[in-house]
């Protein structure tokens, strides 16, 4: 085989100088996941108090994640403490209290109607199922709760094994599955907040917006 043949007639290096010069995406240096290619930024401020209700969930949810990852660095550098068993058990029933009941107020009536809002756009996929941004975000709250579920498991799990060995590999997997969830929600949030948010504020009537808040009182029994 003729070495410096292919090198120089090798198509991936024909196709890298190609698109040396343009402002193509490459697979190899895919965009930044908190980067979307676009958004719909309003403020805090100008949105409908049922937005800002749910955007307050996630800073109190945020805030959780941060205490929780801050636990899991201690465990990685001293060990499971009673301490910080604590601030991990007070984070799995935060989440589950709280994102579960989240994620009922979005998908009470404003994921659905949100969904065929953004396919009569044709903001949706090409495929059968049409499906757009909202079904990425129940997917997501789906995965949510497996891989807490899972790093609960993984915890309880790690604190019965009586072998060591066994006991230390199966507290990684756990910090690691916990690790992936905070990581999984931020992105979640991230966009929710950037993409989907800023459409419904403006493209929802306020009487529409004003008919979820109703709903998800009337689902939860708790003001939304």
């Amino acid at each position: 085989m003729d070495l410096k043949k292919l090198n120089k007639d090798d198509p991936l290096d024909r196709m890298a100088e190609k698109s040396a010069d343009t402002e193509g995406m490459s697979p190899m240096d895919p965009p930044d996941a908190y980067s979307p290619p676009s958004t719909e930024d309003v403020a805090y401020d100008t949105m409908h108090p049922f937005l800002q209700e749910l955007m307050d969930d996630h800073k109190r949810l945020i805030a959780q994640m941060t205490t929780f990852e801050e636990a899991l660095q201690q465990i990685q550098t001293s060990g499971l403490s009673n301490e910080t068993g604590q601030t991990l058990r007070n984070s799995f029933q935060f989440f589950e209290e709280n994102f579960v009941v989240h994620n009922r107020k979005e998908e009470v009536g404003f994921f659905p109607l949100l969904k065929r809002r953004l396919i009569e756009r044709g903001e949706h996929g090409t495929t059968a199922e049409r499906k757009t941004g909202v079904d990425v975000m129940q997917n997501d709250h789906t995965r949510a709760v497996q891989l807490a579920a899972v790093a609960c498991s993984f915890f309880g799990l790690a604190v019965r094994l009586p072998d060591e060995q066994s006991r230390m590999l199966t507290l990684s997997g756990a910090v690691q599955q916990s690790k992936d969830l905070i990581e999984h929600v931020r992105l979640h949030i991230f966009r929710e907040e950037t993409i989907l948010f800023g459409f419904a504020n403006n493209h929802f009537s306020a009487e529409e917006l004003d008919q979820f808040q109703t709903s998800v009182e009337t689902e939860t029994g708790k003001p939304a």
